[in-house]
């Protein structure tokens, strides 16, 4: 996991994915996919993300997440920690699993860590598109070389 990682909402608050592998919805041309909008643009702390083609972003959290860019009237605070979602620590395989599982208009209870003081909130989850970053085929081999589990040239 990489700390102090910080990506933008349309990278992490949104790629509310769920736990076993399911279809994403397209957007943006294909180029996207829907995901929950949980009324922040960015996210940050010890993270990471992966992501299957066709699949919604999964994370796992290695500290409570700190929100920023916060819209709207909602909620939540410029500064939030997430500490749980609906009752899972966030830091937990089973509280990543339901961040990422969040739909598009569910509610949510997020445990929030606000001046030192936890607090519950219910967010009802939003609908964005998220790019997910094209990843650039293999170089090609160098002209004569031998590809791996190829015979030597004679």
């Amino acid at each position: 996991m990489a700390s102090g990682y910080r990506i933008s909402a349309a990278a992490l608050v949104a790629a509310l994915v769920c736990a076993a592998p399911a279809p994403a919805q397209r957007c943006d041309g294909g180029r996207g996919v829907r995901v929950a909008d949980l009324g922040f643009d960015h996210i940050g702390g010890s993270m990471s993300v992966s992501h299957r083609d066709g699949e919604r972003p999964r994370f796992e959290f290695g500290g409570e997440p700190v929100i920023g860019g916060v819209r709207g009237n909602g909620p939540l605070r410029e500064g939030d920690a997430i500490v749980a979602v609906d009752g899972h620590l966030i830091t937990t395989r089973e509280g990543g699993r339901r961040y990422t599982a969040i739909d598009p208009g569910e509610q949510v209870r997020l445990s929030v860590r606000r001046c030192g003081r936890v607090k519950v909130v219910t967010v009802r989850a939003g609908v964005r598109c998220m790019r997910m970053p094209e990843v650039p085929a293999p170089p090609a081999p160098p002209a004569g070389a031998r590809r791996p589990g190829s015979p030597p040239a004679p």
